[in-house]
């Protein structure tokens, strides 16, 4: 596959995993869609993983970093989602297990993760990237510029998220009844400022 790119080279050999898999196999997929823009790469995650469970049925070993796939696949049957877990703290008097997201402190979870190595069953509970850029030797006020913009991109993500689910909520309900045109209209149109915003 000489002159492809990276994105190009992993979609054909999933493409090649999916069409020999069967029932009987074992696949392993690592951060499939890394190499393309994160909307991109997750809704292609998201369709493979579904693919190998509901219509090839085969057994798999999937790793990703796109969180939202937990939640998309909780109650899917044919998906145990797992972790790998970490401790959070100072110390081994105050360190937990991570299970729960941080505090908003940002830079606790730069400073004061421990990764176990433990297979653990559940969603991870929050992304440590952070803390990976220091023990990879970035530069201290790299790492620290990253974990607050982090911080904030996630912020930002959760109030759009609401502001959405909101707008949303509003025209399901509307829905539900007999509603006027007028109102229609201008509930159809609160999510579609919604989603613009």
């Amino acid at each position: 596959m000489t002159g492809q790119s990276t994105f190009f080279v992993e979609l054909a050999e999933t493409a090649a995993m999916l069409e020999k898999a069967s029932r009987s196999s074992l696949v392993a997929l690592d951060e499939l869609g890394r190499g393309t823009a994160t909307l991109d790469g997750a809704a292609i995650a998201s369709a493979v993983l579904s693919h190998m469970t509901h219509t090839i049925g085969c057994r798999g070993l999937f790793a990703t970093h796109y969180h939202h796939l937990s939640a998309e696949h909780a109650r899917d049957p044919g998906v145990a989602i797992m972790h790998m877990a970490c401790t959070v703290g100072g110390g081994d008097d105050d360190a937990v297990e991570a299970t729960a997201p941080a505090k908003d402190d940002a830079m606790a979870t730069v400073e004061d993760v421990t990764f176990l190595y433990k297979l653990t069953p559940g969603a991870c509970p929050k992304s440590y990237g952070t803390n990976v850029a220091r023990l990879a030797g970035l530069p201290a006020a790299v790492v620290a510029r990253a974990a607050t913009v982090a911080a904030q991109t996630q912020g930002d993500a959760t109030r759009l998220s609401t502001e959405q689910q909101r707008a949303l909520q509003d025209l399901a309900q509307l829905l539900r009844g007999q509603p006027e045109a007028g109102d229609l209209v201008a509930a159809q149109k609160r999510v579609v400022e919604a989603m613009a915003a």
